[in-house]
């Protein structure tokens, strides 16, 4: 598990790190095809799919960014913009500002969802406002300089090798190729620039073909004694997956800190998170909320969400239902989904504020229509038992629905009880046997199958039973 943790951890270090330099500008219609190409989406596709599903809905913002890669690529998996849109959608919730540009591209040529300029405008802004410049070769910044890059780089120019070799690394107006990006980026390393040194470690972590850590270790170790915060970061990750000896935990404070004094927010987050669990038997919920909230004051979202965590069950701190209101309510203004979520439960509940039904679906709302599961269960369950509204199955079934597709096994048993009782919808037992087998498959509902499996024909039941096969596979 706590191996798990680190690679999540480190992933979305290196997310971070890539939005450090320039400017970023929008894409014309002719340019989507050739960042498509450009972006490493083979990468992820080699391995098991449904890892970095796990990954991504536990909040690793890499992991969703690249599945959004995967679906709009159409890479080993078929091609689903819609997908690919919810992906990007939630990586963007955890401010990558890769996926800001990715919507921003979607919404401009209508791609999963309907064609928005405004909106398509409002993610280009929040990339360039992360200061995402390397933005592929559509954007032209970048590509302009190739020839500029490389000519001072076979000068010796250590800022232009470190340049050319970050193009040959993100495949910026060159063929992605992490052999070339190390061969340049180690020429301006050796000359003391900082980040080429950082990315150089990068390489040597994470290419197969290259993957030396020692290697690694060294030039990360060289660009945080130059004061990367990034690289800082990134070695307290490091020493943290192997403190098995004291020696391990003093690095993991010494870096970890060297980063949090330049107010690096990941590693704020990523310490505080740690101190609060214990880190080598430390536990101080002092300083783990001292640093969770210097991140979710600079607008991190998970430091915002494990605030309102905190808070609403009093881990570690007083408990107190408004505190844990107010940080979900600044995730939620984000757009994060889960925080939208959540605070649709303080809303209807009353919980640290008036109860409010109109409220609660305003932001159930909000996050089921970015696909949050919870969230459509909610109000599924709002409409079926009329709390608080009038009861409309319909509506009930629409939501649990959408619940249902998206893996929610209480949705799910929800929309076989509509089948099979005809609320909300027409009744059929077939339709009725395929969810709550699908349901079954994470939820034990052995009596009800049986009840509905003596109602059906065996040819029936057999249909059903390649429905469900065929409908796990494809969520797989």
């Amino acid at each position: 598990m706590k191996k798990l943790l680190i690679l999540m951890l480190i992933c979305c270090v290196i997310s971070t790190a890539c939005a450090a330099t320039g400017k970023s500008s929008r894409t014309k219609d002719t340019d989507v095809q050739a960042q498509t190409q450009s972006e490493d989406a083979n990468q992820v596709v080699s391995e098991d799919l449904e890892r970095y599903r796990i990954a991504a809905v536990e909040g690793d913002k890499t992991a969703a960014f690249q599945l959004g890669l995967i679906y709009h690529t159409g890479k080993s998996v078929k091609q689903d913009y819609a997908e690919a849109y919810k992906w990007f959608r939630r990586a963007a919730t955890y401010a990558h500002p890769r996926a800001y540009y990715w919507l921003g591209l979607m919404y401009e040529q209508g791609q999963g969802v309907e064609a928005d300029a405004q909106a398509s405008a409002k993610w280009f802004a929040k990339a360039a406002d992360k200061g995402y410049a390397r933005v592929k070769a559509s954007l032209g910044y970048e590509v302009k300089k190739l020839k500029e890059y490389r000519t001072a780089a076979d000068k010796g120019e250590a800022d232009a090798q470190f340049h050319l070799g970050l193009m040959y690394h993100d495949g910026v107006g060159v063929e992605q190729d992490f052999a070339e990006a190390a061969k340049w980026l180690r020429k301006a390393a050796t000359q003391g620039q900082a980040n080429a040194q950082y990315y150089l470690g990068l390489i040597y972590l994470y290419d197969d073909k290259l993957s030396q850590h020692g290697e690694a270790e060294q030039w990360l170790l060289r660009a945080a004694d130059l004061g990367s915060a990034p690289a800082q970061h990134l070695l307290g990750t490091i020493y943290y997956g192997r403190s098995g000896a004291d020696d391990d935990l003093g690095d993991v404070f010494k870096w970890m800190y060297k980063a949090v004094e330049q107010n690096y927010v990941p590693a704020q987050f990523d310490l505080g998170s740690w101190l609060e669990v214990g880190l080598g038997g430390i536990v101080d919920n002092d300083e783990a909320l001292r640093l969770l909230r210097q991140a979710a004051l600079q607008d991190h979202v998970p430091a915002q969400l494990r605030l309102g965590f905190k808070y609403r069950w009093g881990a570690g701190v007083k408990e107190s239902d408004a505190e844990a209101l107010k940080w979900y309510r600044r995730a939620a203004d984000q757009g994060d989904a889960d925080a939208q979520c959540w605070l649709g439960r303080m809303y209807q509940g009353g919980l640290g504020v008036g109860s409010d039904i109109t409220e609660a679906l305003k932001w159930y709302r909000k996050s089921a229509l970015q696909g949050w599961a919870e969230a459509q269960l909610a109000l599924g369950e709002i409409y079926f038992l009329g709390l608080d509204v009038k009861q409309d199955y319909a509506e009930a079934v629409k939501w649990f629905r959408q619940g249902a597709e998206n893996g929610d096994s209480e949705a799910q048993l929800y929309l076989s009880q509509c089948y099979r009782d005809g609320l909300g919808v027409a009744k059929d037992l077939e339709e009725a046997y395929f969810w709550l087998k699908i349901a079954d498959a994470t939820f034990s509902a052995w009596a009800e199958l049986e009840e509905l499996a003596t109602k059906l024909s065996p040819a029936q039941r057999a249909k059903v039973d390649q429905r469900v096969e065929k409908w796990l596979e494809d969520k797989r």
